[in-house]
């Protein structure tokens, strides 16, 4: 009597950040590295559009000293359940930053939006990259 048998084990190409092996197949394994796979993913495409944002931010603000330019701030939070990034200016840093951003029609400073712009841009891509 012949026998021909073939084990393929699964190794997983992924930060491995989720894990589960049932021990008796792979297919588990590769279930979950598929997982791992897209939230690396993620990760990075989050980290590519903090700097985008940042630098989309900076060009559209008005310049005058520079300091609303200079001031741009981005931030990007990985954790098992959350993804995502900041950016923009932090409160009080420059003072003046939300009378730019939203205008003050008493003082005729007209709303600049650069936030706001930049926020529908990244979400519009973001839901492009999740749907993918």
């Amino acid at each position: 009597m012949a026998e021909f048998r073939w084990y393929h084990t699964y190794r997983p190409r992924s930060s491995r950040r989720f894990t589960y092996d049932d021990g008796e197949s792979s297919l588990a394994l590769w279930a979950t590295d598929q997982l791992n796979l897209k939230y690396d993913q993620l990760v990075a495409f989050f980290g590519e559009e903090m700097l985008t944002a940042r630098q989309s931010v900076r060009v559209r603000s008005r310049v005058d000293t520079g300091r609303m330019r200079s001031e741009v701030e981005s931030y990007q939070f990985a954790s098992l359940t959350l993804v995502g990034i900041e950016f923009g200016w932090a409160e009080g840093n420059p003072h003046y930053a939300p009378y730019q951003e939203f205008g003050v029609p008493s003082h005729n400073i007209k709303p600049m939006r650069a936030v706001q712009q930049t926020y529908h841009e990244v979400w519009g891509r973001t839901r492009t990259e999740v749907a993918r």
